[in-house]
């Protein structure tokens, strides 16, 4: 595990398991989703991570967790507010996220991704609860390599990007756009298999041409007109190059850029 990496991801020479190594403990290990099992940390874990006392004290298995996500998610009446559930959820545990939505593909899917994230791009900034991904706008162009440093995930195989100015039919949207390429990498591990820690969503914030968000107090995006094609070629080489230095082996998933 590198120096500067909080968890790393490892297999077993032996029996070909693969597990996690990790320094981080209690409270901070409860709000860390890639590695929270929440309930289902066991008398041992608790022990060893310092969460004694930070939980219940009953240890549940996953699908005693599921069981009860899947009643929260049912009590939901709208699809936007089942997606805000989830989207939650997989804030707090990732695994037990996965796990639920993919024994609830048919009803969930189309809550996670299309049609309902579209709901979730539009209402993005009035709905916001919790950062998910990386957030780069023009105006840190010349510090693209230290915001890849802060990411979370110590390695990446996999980059999704957007900068939102073509959504799914409904136009530019603005820093709503990162629901994409977070959404992107949930149906790629649910349908693809791909590891959920080894993928990074990006936003590339460009500015919006769309006047109703410019004019929301609540928008969380650069206020600024979109970049012009000049702007716009310079931003993306300084974003390209800089993956391409970090990221030599990862495979680029792009929204729609600049046509």
């Amino acid at each position: 595990m590198k120096e500067n990496a909080r968890f790393g991801h490892f297999t077993d020479e032996k029996t070909g398991e693969n597990y996690i190594k990790t320094s981080i403990k209690g409270k901070s290990l409860l709000t860390m989703p890639q590695l929270n099992k929440g309930t289902a940390f066991t008398e041992e874990e608790r022990k060893a991570f310092g969460l004694c006392g930070k939980l219940p004290q009953r240890v549940e298995t996953i699908d005693e967790q599921v069981e009860r996500c899947y009643l929260q998610f049912q009590r939901f009446g709208t699809a936007l507010e089942k997606s805000i559930y989830l989207r939650n959820l997989h804030e707090i545990s990732e695994t037990l996220f996965y796990k639920l939505v993919s024994q609830h593909m048919h009803s969930m899917l189309p809550v996670i991704y299309t049609p309902t994230v579209g709901d979730a791009v539009e209402e993005y900034s009035r709905e916001f609860r919790r950062p998910r991904g990386l957030f780069i706008s023009y105006e840190d162009r010349h510090r693209i390599e230290e915001i890849l440093d802060n990411r979370t995930n110590p390695e990446v195989d996999l980059v999704v990007v957007s900068d939102a100015e073509g959504i799914l039919g409904i136009g530019d949207q603005g820093i709503g756009g990162i629901e994409i390429p977070v959404a992107k990498l949930m149906v790629y591990t649910l349908c693809g298999g791909f590891h959920p820690s080894r993928g990074v969503p990006i936003y590339l914030d460009c500015g919006t041409n769309n006047r109703a968000l410019l004019d929301d107090p609540f928008y969380l995006g650069w206020r600024h007109e979109r970049l012009t094609r000049k702007q716009y070629d310079e931003f993306v080489g300084l974003f390209v190059e800089a993956i391409r230095k970090k990221f030599p082996k990862a495979i680029f998933a792009l929204g729609r850029l600049w046509s």
